[in-house]
């Protein structure tokens, strides 16, 4: 696929999606990584969140893949 037709399919993508959050986090991956508020998170932040997703993969309170792709197809 040349860059012009991916730039394209995205744009496409983009303008069909619903979804708050995956939007933001395209915006998130355009932008290097950056937040939706355009900055980085700490360390000390990332830590916690990843302590926080990790606890929440041990109870059990994790989506599928199926689950998401479902939740973001469009």
């Amino acid at each position: 696929m040349t860059k012009a037709a991916l730039k394209a399919q995205i744009e496409l993508a983009i303008q069909k999606t619903e979804s708050q959050e995956l939007l933001e986090l395209v915006y998130s991956i355009l932008r290097g990584g950056d937040t939706a508020e355009g900055k980085h998170i700490s360390r000390k932040q990332y830590n916690k969140e990843l302590k926080a997703a990790i606890e929440q993969g041990k109870n059990g309170q994790y989506s599928t893949v199926e689950t998401i792709e479902k939740k973001f197809s469009y």
